[in-house]
């Protein structure tokens, strides 16, 4: 119940916050931070330019082919050099500056790494985490992770509507003790390849992503055969903080973030279950979705220890099962953190990003089929 009622305050505040804004600026803090540090000079330079050809330019007639595609890439870099969810990233710029792009991701899951095609925007709050703990009194060892880890080998934009990345990945998810413990012992190690394309004009104003992501799933112990294919999709529309943040540069908030809303569509088959709770031999047909809240505390507010440093993230994830007499069932999961590091961007690498957070689960985790009711502490990178 605490869960839910989070999420539906949060719901309502944001939209609100985001609509009462007079000058919104549709760039995350990434993209904001980036630009202002690797472009200015030469956006300062293209300002210059235009201003001294002035109307000139416009009233000239193309004496070659080039010359008014070399004016309308100039317009596009100074109005939209790096762009977002809302705009997409310009296609020749992208590979004008490719060793700038992020390529290795770190995440938490496969839905903290659905921006391979806005590498200029990532999420804020989530990551990878692991621990280790030796008990002296029992003798025992226990590793828990949760890491998604992802590189991205082929990305390609297609005019402004469309783009669409590949990238292989491993996902770790889950317990291991030793000696072992056969009962209690629950994870799962995927891995596959994850696609995602980037596509507009069917809703008007927004930007969609879709994600496709065919996988083989074992266990730590190489036990579980499973095997299987997911589909996601995402819109996308920074004004209204959905899937994006719509900030104005250096403006002080108590409160910010964005919503995302994903349905998703997994098939499965189950031929080994291993270390996870579900029964063998048995297809899975998973329909539903997931809805995050995300949200930044004291942003630009305040000394450097506390100015967006900490933040509040909310998730439900509801699923029925339509092979399964259509048995249902959710995951929700609570999230207070404190950013520790924000790295400045990386040339050719990315950006790494360190926290603490106090977690709250409750529900059925759809990698293990495992109920859980905890709470947990833990560090988490993300990059």
């Amino acid at each position: 119940m605490i869960t839910r009622y989070i999420l539906v305050a949060l719901l309502i505040l944001l939209p609100a916050q985001a609509m009462a804004k007079k000058s919104i600026v549709e760039m995350t803090d990434a993209e904001l931070k980036y630009l202002m540090k690797v472009r200015s000079t030469e956006l300062e330079s293209l300002r210059k330019e235009q201003a001294r050809r002035g109307g000139a330019v416009r009233r000239k007639t193309a004496s070659t082919s080039e010359a008014p595609n070399e004016r309308s890439q100039d317009a596009k870099i100074a109005t939209d050099p790096y762009g977002n969810p809302e705009r997409g990233l310009n296609s020749s710029l992208a590979q004008s500056n490719a060793s700038k792009i992020q390529d290795l991701y770190i995440r938490s899951d496969p839905l903290d790494a659905f921006r391979y095609l806005f590498p200029l925007s990532p999420l804020d709050g989530k990551g990878a985490s692991i621990s280790f703990t030796s008990n002296e009194l029992t003798r025992t060892q226990t590793l828990a992770t949760n890491a998604f880890i992802s590189y991205v080998v082929a990305r390609e934009y297609i005019g402004k509507d469309f783009g669409y990345a590949l990238a292989p990945f491993a996902y770790f998810n889950g317990t291991l003790t030793n000696p072992e413990r056969p009962s209690s012992e629950r994870n799962a190690a995927q891995i596959g390849a994850d696609i995602q394309i980037k596509f507009g004009d069917i809703l008007p104003d927004f930007v969609q992503t879709l994600g496709l992501r065919p996988y083989y799933q074992t266990d730590f112990r190489g036990q579980a055969s499973i095997y299987g294919f997911s589909t996601t999709y995402e819109p996308t529309k920074a004004s209204i903080n959905l899937g994006a943040r719509a900030i104005t540069p250096g403006e002080e908030n108590i409160i910010t973030g964005y919503f995302r809303i994903i349905p998703e569509f997994n098939y499965f088959t189950v031929d080994d279950p291993g270390r996870t709770a579900f029964i063998p031999n048995r297809n899975h047909s998973y329909l539903g979705g997931t809805l995050q809240i995300r949200t930044i505390l004291f942003e630009n507010m305040g000394p450097s220890w506390l100015a967006s440093r900490f933040y509040l993230n909310g998730s439900v994830t509801y699923f029925w099962d339509a092979l399964n007499h259509w048995r249902h069932f959710h995951d929700s999961e609570v999230e207070g953190g404190y950013i520790i590091a924000k790295d400045k961007p990386i040339e050719g690498l990315g950006r790494l990003t360190t926290s603490v957070s106090l977690i709250y689960n409750n529900g059925v985790s759809r990698l293990t089929n495992e109920r859980r009711d905890q709470y947990k502490a833990q560090l988490n990178i993300l990059y």
